[in-house]
């Protein structure tokens, strides 16, 4: 007899282990398996974005240092409004003109004091400023402006006439630069 009951038991401690022990297991190892799925996407897709960020940063690094301080100079990353000042009076003495009355203010957001997050790449300064000189000479002067490395636009420009065929000008530009 018992010859008989020790393989039934056998068999019920083995059912009882398959049920108890093994299915509970085995669905936690297919939660695992689950889990491992989106994981190794993200995985690959940030070895993407490691060699499209090393491919960017090669690319970057074989940019000569002059022509970094040039983009630097066309779109700088803080407002530098001394320097521009300084750019536009350098202008304006090489074609024999007088800079005078300069004035700087924030963007017309600011001015009108506009609530909420500001989402722009870029922020704008305005510069308004009086020359003094000859038409040729402002001629010259807007013309060599415009090929100055600096992005500047002329928003408003306005004369009147002086002694002889001096004239006085009042300028108005705007400026940018990357936030």
């Amino acid at each position: 007899m018992l010859k008989h009951i020790t393989p039934a038991i056998l068999i019920m401690v083995s059912i009882a282990l398959f049920f108890f022990f093994i299915v509970p297991r085995y669905e936690e190892i297919k939660d695992k398996q689950a889990q491992i799925g989106p994981l190794n996407e993200a995985l690959s897709n940030s070895k993407k974005v490691q060699a499209v960020r090393d491919n960017l940063l090669s690319s970057y690094n074989n940019i000569a240092d002059a022509d970094l301080d040039r983009l630097q100079k066309i779109l700088p990353d803080h407002v530098d409004n001394v320097r521009l000042i300084l750019e536009v009076d350098r202008i304006a003495s090489r074609n024999n003109m007088i800079l005078q009355n300069v004035v700087t203010r924030g963007s017309l957001r600011d001015e009108q004091n506009i609530l909420g997050p500001d989402d722009s790449l870029f922020g704008k300064l305005r510069i308004n400023f009086s020359l003094a000189g000859r038409y040729d000479s402002l001629v010259n002067f807007l013309s060599e402006l415009e090929q100055s490395l600096r992005v500047v636009d002329v928003v408003a420009l306005s004369f009147s006439r002086g002694e002889g065929d001096f004239y006085e000008y009042e300028v108005e530009v705007d400026t940018y630069w990357l936030k």
